[in-house]
């Protein structure tokens, strides 16, 4: 039998924060888009920056 407490639950956020998460593109979609496109070069580059921000928190020493 486990006699070791159980841990509290997190609290709720409160209301008034609004989040706003940044998802990656899923992998397909990004080798559909058309690098010539000027936008979808911008596109591109947006999920490099946001594949390097994740690499670096998941894999903080």
């Amino acid at each position: 039998m486990n006699t070791t407490p159980k841990r509290p639950d997190m609290p709720t956020p409160e209301p008034e924060r609004k989040f706003q998460w940044h998802i990656a593109m899923k992998r397909s979609q990004r080798k559909a888009l058309d690098h010539q496109h000027p936008i979808s070069a911008l596109q591109e580059q947006l999920e490099q920056v946001k594949s390097k921000i994740r690499a670096k928190v998941e894999h903080c020493t």
